[in-house]
């Protein structure tokens, strides 16, 4: 069977005594991680592989997808998906359910564009535009309506009504 190479870091001085167990994140002689390093470790790996700092993964964020996948997948077994994580049900479903918000808020981002596709909230102008429009859903729904007056005048045999 070949050797793999290793895929921590380097082995640097560690030749000898460097031990390959097959980690993506490990110290230099080829130890796991303390667990309480390991987001710190996690970050350091992603800066080393040149990974873009906005594109980087946070560690934390990346395990509650993981759950929250087992908790799909278990067709929400909480009990079961918490003993396998070794978390209590209660901080599973907190997780869960932030990670679900999260998922709101991004789809309804998506509906919006997909409704809206000329509207590019990536200008200043249009987020703080956006920002207002959604903290006063009456003048949204005014804007709206007068926008559809206007359109109402403009295509002639239209009744207006309102």
């Amino acid at each position: 069977m070949e050797k793999t190479k290793p895929k921590c870091k380097e082995i640097g001085s560690f030749r000898e005594e460097y031990r390959d167990y097959g980690l993506l994140i490990c110290q230099t002689d080829g130890r796991p991680v303390d667990p309480k390093n390991l987001e710190k470790s996690f970050k350091e790996h992603q800066k080393r592989i040149d990974i873009p700092e906005n594109e980087r993964i946070d560690f934390q964020g990346l395990c509650k997808s993981g759950q929250m996948h087992k908790v799909r997948l278990t067709q929400n077994n909480y009990q079961l998906v918490a003993e396998n994580s070794g978390q209590s049900p209660e901080v599973l479903m907190s997780n869960y359910n932030e990670a679900r918000e999260i998922e709101k808020r991004a789809l309804a981002a998506m509906v919006e564009r997909s409704f809206y596709p000329e509207i590019a909230v990536s200008t200043p102008q249009a987020a703080s535009i956006m920002e207002v429009l959604n903290q006063n859903p009456g003048l949204a729904g005014q804007i709206l309506k007068n926008l559809l007056l206007q359109t109402a005048y403009a295509q002639p045999n239209t009744t207006v009504t309102g």
